[in-house]
């Protein structure tokens, strides 16, 4: 086998057993190995695996949004704000969506809620939610309709 000289760019000539050897020495640290880009092929257009979803779906058979994590992220905080409720914090790297409603039929301070945006697969999303009552302030009235006194005389 020949070989160029990294120094001189002379030739030598490698013996065929240390042939493999020799092409594992390294260049000096200086020296970069740059290939020459492709040229582009004009009749023929990149071939994309997963290309890029337009807009984000939604997929009852499988319960699962497709669209990239930014798309789902959008249409969660569009979900939260069309309703009226207010976004406290979004986290795209997490896929994490975090709001609180107004006054509800069981808490006078409201709900505290999160929408967790997990990834299934390449553009393939499923969104799952929880929420806790907001315990914040106090209570202004309390009804009794005497359920506590019928309570206590039954035991």
């Amino acid at each position: 086998m020949i070989v160029n000289c990294p120094n001189c760019k002379g030739e030598i000539e490698i013996p065929r057993s240390t042939a493999s050897e020799a092409l594992k020495v390294s260049l000096p640290p200086d020296t970069k190995r740059v290939l020459p880009p492709l040229p582009p092929t004009p009749e023929s257009p990149p071939i994309q695996l997963n290309p890029k979803p337009e807009r984000t779906t939604y997929d009852a058979s499988t319960n699962t949004f497709r669209g990239t994590m930014p798309q789902v992220l959008k249409l969660a905080m569009r979900a939260v704000q069309e309703v009226g409720w207010t976004l406290v914090n979004v986290n795209d790297t997490l896929g994490l969506v975090t709001f609180e409603t107004g006054m509800t039929w069981g808490s006078s301070s409201g709900v505290s809620g999160s929408l967790t945006i997990m990834e299934l697969s390449e553009n393939q999303f499923r969104v799952s939610g929880a929420g806790k009552q907001n315990v914040r302030g106090g209570q202004f009235l309390a009804l009794d309709f005497g359920e506590a006194q019928e309570e206590q005389g039954a035991e």
